[in-house]
């Protein structure tokens, strides 16, 4: 850099010098355009303009002529443009997306408000059963993911799903229970839907391989159990049925939520239904509960459940070898416990055992209290995402507990096909 003071005459040939080398190194764009740290980098004074002309913007005011200053703005204002169509054709995507999503969801109400209009009416066997036993049945299904299609071939022929497999593998799991109470001399049984009986359209993967959407799915499980629980009391002289939500059938798309997480849930309308048609019949061996929170005290057979599908508990991770967030599960359970113990009436919030879904798989996790942390299989057992990403085997069965005052008499996971 030369250290006599420059004159405006040597700027102008600076500038001239400089220009010829943006337009080198820029050829579609105009002169005027020339930041002042390229200026600063290739000109022979530096910054040394600030001394005569102050800003940059000065200095080149005075050096290009009309005509260069014009091409600028006028570069500027073909810039905004492009910028203003890019926006405005993201706009018309997201507007595209959301009308498309207005109208899916007018589909859904209508296809709700349809099935409702058809009512099917089952028979409900009054007969008391006679028996000999005081003991009970614990029923935890958990993880249908109706509506889920998985390709045996996509899965190296460990398993295959869709519909009628899903009926056939729900008809497996009430024939088998039955047998096994039968047996035993069972007359009451508690069943609990512990979340996850739909797949939903909470991500666009499930949405792309599903047989039945989030309405249709609904809609066909309240025909089923309302069908299957009826058949049930053949068997049973009394059926309290517990449907709590899971974190699939969440109505709303994206992260899950916390506010309303229960009641913008379609596992909650489901369970209504379920409620007002035996309501609406005026039974008495059938029973449904809807609990309002995503968990809840359930007392059977003189033991405590805190039931829960399993979400809320956390234990991310793939949890080792075998897919099971142990240590995470334990500590979750140990927070719950520990809050409940604060915010509520000591003896309403005690409980000895653990029920939770989620996971799909069957395990006991022992308890700080003494208690067991109780983990339900699943319906649809292994699919792509607990195949590839997990790295699990997600096992196709269900727990039955035994429950004999104050005891667990039986523990029996029945396995599906």
């Amino acid at each position: 850099m030369s250290k006599k003071k420059p004159t405006k005459k040597d700027f102008q040939k600076d500038f001239k010098m400089v220009s010829q080398k943006f337009i080198e190194n820029f050829p579609n764009t105009p002169v005027a355009k020339m930041t002042r740290d390229f200026y600063r980098k290739n000109s022979e004074y530096g910054g040394a303009f600030q001394t005569i002309f102050g800003k940059f913007d000065n200095l080149k005011n005075e050096m290009l002529t009309e005509e260069d200053l014009e091409r600028g703005r006028d570069f500027d204002l073909e810039k905004r443009i492009v910028t203003l169509e890019a926006e405005n054709s993201k706009l018309k995507k997201n507007n595209k997306d959301l009308l498309k999503g207005a109208v899916e969801e007018d589909d859904l109400l209508s296809l709700f408000q349809e099935n409702l209009n058809v009512q099917r009416k089952f028979n409900i066997d009054t007969k008391i059963i006679k028996s000999n036993s005081n003991k009970k049945a614990l029923l935890c299904v958990s993880d249908i993911h109706l509506g889920e299609v998985v390709v045996a071939e996509q899965v190296n022929f460990v398993n295959e799903y869709n519909k009628d497999i899903c009926v056939r593998r729900l008809n497996q799991l009430f024939e088998k229970t039955v047998n096994y109470t039968k047996v035993i001399g069972v007359s009451e049984i508690d069943i609990i839907l512990n979340g996850d009986t739909i797949s939903g359209g909470i991500h666009e993967e499930l949405i792309r391989c599903s047989d039945l959407n989030e309405v249709e799915s609904i809609m066909f499980l309240k025909d089923y159990f309302v069908e299957k629980f009826s058949e049930l009391t053949k068997f049973f002289n009394k059926i309290n049925v517990d449907v709590v939500v899971g974190n699939h059938a969440r109505i709303l798309q994206g992260k899950p939520y916390q506010k309303n997480r229960v009641k913008l849930n379609y596992e909650y309308i489901l369970g209504q239904m379920l409620k007002n048609y035996f309501e609406d019949t005026k039974n008495k061996k059938i029973k449904v509960h809807v609990p309002e929170s995503a968990f809840f005290i359930k007392e059977v057979g003189g033991l405590k459940f805190l039931v829960t599908h399993g979400d809320v508990l956390g234990g991310g991770g793939s949890g080792g070898f075998s897919g099971l967030p142990y240590y995470g599960l334990c500590q979750s359970a140990a927070k719950m416990h520990g809050v409940l113990q604060q915010i509520g009436v000591e003896e309403g919030t005690q409980f000895n055992h653990i029920l939770v879904g989620h996971f799909h798989s069957t395990a006991k996790i022992p308890l700080f209290n003494g208690g067991v942390l109780f983990l339900n299989g699943s319906i649809i057992g292994t699919g792509e995402f607990s195949l590839y990403k997990m790295k699990s085997v997600a096992k196709k069965e269900q727990t039955l507990l035994i429950l004999d005052n104050g005891n667990i008499d039986g523990e029996i996971t029945i396995k599906l096909d």
